[in-house]
C-alpha cells in the first residue's frame, strides 16, 4: 500500500520580532489528517526552526508535498529560513529554483503560506507539478483558515484544483477571516500555478489512497455485513459489499475475483452460516492465491461473530481452515451485541489495517 510524505517547513526568526503560531498550525494540520481518509497513510516530517540544511534534506527525501510557513524575503518573493543563531537567512527565488533543479525532488505540491510568495510559486511551477503562493499582504487568520480548508480537501483525496477552488470560496465567505484579509490586501490573494502538461483536473497532492476492504460473508449474515460496512464507511474506508456494489448481469466468479484482488484486504465474516457457503470458500481460496502472489503478504482478515471458526469448522479443504486459523482472528463475538462495543472494535480493526504491515 502506497504511503506519502508531507514535509512541514516553518521559520520564525527571532530578529523578525513577529511571533507566528506555527506549532498551532502544524497541530491543526495533523488533526485534519488524523480525521481524514488518509489517516496513517501520510508520514509527516516537521521542521519548526527550519535552516538551509533542513531544506536540502527535504529535497533529498522527496516528499510529495512541501508546506512552508513563515516570512517572505522581499516583495519579489523568496522565503526566509533561520541561521545557526535563529536569525533570518533569506533565500531568493533564483537560488530556490537552482536547488529544485539540482535535486529534482519530484514534488506534487509546493505550498508557500507567506506574504508575497506568488512570484516564488510561479518560478517553482517549472519544477513542481503544482505550486501555491500568496499575492501581496496576507492576514494570519485568513491564511490559517484557507490552509485548513485547502488541506482538509486534499486529505479527503480531492484533486488540487477542486480543493483550491473550494477553499477560496469558503474562506472568502467566512466573515470571521475575510474582513481581516480585506484590510490587509485582497481576498483573491491565493494564487495557483501548474507545471506545463500536468493534468490539472486530475492531479492530487498525495499518491496514497484510502484503505479499501472487500467484505466476504454469506447471505444469512447480511445484517452484520451491512452494519460493518456502514461503520467502515463512516471511518473513511472504501468498501465493497455484494448487496450494495455488485452490478447486475456480471458473472459471480468475476465479481468475486475482482473484489478480492482490487482491494487492500478481505474481511471474512466467520460464522456457522457464512463459512459453509461455497462463495465464501471461493473468496478464501482467492485470498490465499493473492497472498502467495504477493510473496506471502496476508490480505485476509477473519472476523468471528460466533464460535464456529475456532473448532467446529471443518471444510473439505483442510488447508483453508489451517490458513484462516493461523491468522489473528478479530473477535467480534461480544462486540456485535452493543453499539459502543461494536464501534470500538471497528476502530481497532481500522487502526490495525491502516497501520504499517
Amino acid at each position: 500500500m502506497a504511503r506519502s510524505r508531507f514535509a512541514f517547513l516553518a521559520s520564525n526568526p527571532r530578529d523578525r520580532h513577529t511571533p507566528l503560531r506555527q506549532l498551532e498550525e502544524v497541530t491543526r494540520l495533523r488533526q485534519a489528517l488524523d480525521a481524514s481518509l488518509l489517516k496513517r497513510r501520510v508520514d509527516v516530517d516537521q521542521y519548526l526552526t527550519a535552516r538551509y540544511d533542513d531544506l536540502i534534506r527535504i529535497l533529498r527525501d522527496r516528499p510529495e508535498v512541501l508546506y512552508f510557513t513563515g516570512f517572505h524575503a522581499s516583495e519579489q518573493g523568496g522565503i526566509v529560513l533561520e541561521d545557526a543563531r535563529g536569525n533570518s537567512a533569506p533565500i531568493m527565488n533564483k537560488e530556490l529554483v537552482q536547488l529544485f533543479g539540482e535535486f529534482k525532488p519530484q514534488i506534487r505540491l509546493v505550498y508557500l503560506t507567506a506574504c508575497y510568495t506568488d512570484q516564488t510559486a510561479q518560478a517553482l511551477a517549472r519544477l513542481a507539478d503544482c505550486t501555491v503562493g500568496f499575492n501581496g499582504l496576507l492576514a494570519d487568520d485568513f491564511a490559517n483558515r484557507f490552509s485548513e480548508l485547502f488541506f482538509a480537501s486534499l486529505f479527503a483525496c480531492q484533486p488540487i484544483s477542486v480543493a483550491f477552488a473550494s477553499a477560496m470560496e469558503e474562506a472568502a465567505n467566512d466573515p470571521s477571516v475575510a474582513e481581516a484579509q480585506k484590510i490587509a490586501g485582497t481576498l483573491d490573494c491565493p494564487r495557483i500555478f501548474y507545471r506545463h502538461g500536468v493534468p490539472q483536473d486530475e492531479l492530487k497532492a498525495f499518491s496514497a489512497r484510502p484503505l479499501t476492504i472487500f467484505i466476504s460473508y454469506g447471505g444469512p449474515d447480511k445484517a452484520v455485513a451491512e452494519r460493518l460496512n456502514n461503520a467502515l464507511e463512516a471511518r473513511g474506508v472504501e468498501t465493497f459489499l455484494f448487496v450494495h456494489d455488485a452490478k447486475a448481469g456480471r458473472p459471480l466468479h468475476r465479481v468475486m475475483h475482482r473484489g478480492v484482488n482490487e482491494h487492500d484486504f478481505v474481511v471474512l465474516i466467520c460464522s456457522k452460516d457464512s463459512l459453509v457457503r461455497p462463495g465464501v470458500l471461493n473468496e478464501i481460496e482467492e485470498s490465499l492465491k493473492k497472498s502467495s502472489r504477493q510473496g506471502g503478504r496476508n490480505i485476509l482478515v477473519p472476523l468471528a461473530i460466533d464460535d464456529f471458526v475456532y473448532a467446529s469448522w471443518k471444510p473439505d479443504r483442510d488447508d483453508l481452515a489451517v490458513y484462516v486459523r493461523d491468522l489473528v482472528i478479530a473477535d467480534f463475538r461480544q462486540a456485535i451485541r452493543g453499539k459502543m462495543a461494536f464501534g470500538k472494535a471497528v476502530d481497532r480493526l481500522v487502526e490495525d489495517l491502516a497501520g504499517p504491515d
